[in-house]
């Protein structure tokens, strides 16, 4: 059991951060008036702990890419969406397993929802990211 609200765009989230995980970050911004909810969390983790959230998160994720691959832009990632985590665009050795996205209106991304995690080998990195906007 976690103590995460019972929201759907973040079932993916991680039950538990390992207890040996470094450099983390939780971001949670409420809805309020005009803007939009957002749940992040980044953190390093051991080798071993990434091939988990890998294996986990592709079995659960609508799409799997590149951040520069054009599925990305046609499911709401676009350059900033990882801002509040760090990364203005993310590199390219992230892989991102998309959950949940739909735009509120068709091929308008203004404002939507999305639910995704991004995981880097090479840096030994996972991120999990929902925002409702």
């Amino acid at each position: 059991m976690t103590s995460y609200p019972d929201n759907p765009l973040i079932q993916h989230f991680t039950e538990k951060i390992p207890g040996d995980a470094k450099n983390i970050v939780f971001q949670y911004y409420p809805g309020f008036l005009q803007g939009g909810t957002l749940w992040g969390l980044r953190f390093q983790a051991d080798p071993n702990s990434i091939e988990n959230y890998i294996y986990r998160l592709s079995k659960m994720a609508k799409c799997i890419g590149k951040p520069k691959d054009s599925q990305a832009q046609s499911n709401g990632i676009f350059s900033g969406t990882f801002t509040s985590l760090g990364y203005f665009d993310l590199p390219e050795d992230f892989i991102i397993f998309v959950i949940y996205s739909k735009p509120y209106k068709p091929d308008d991304w203004n404002h939507g929802q999305l639910s995704l995690a991004a995981v880097s080998q090479q840096r030994n990195e996972v991120i999990f990211l929902a925002e409702d906007w």
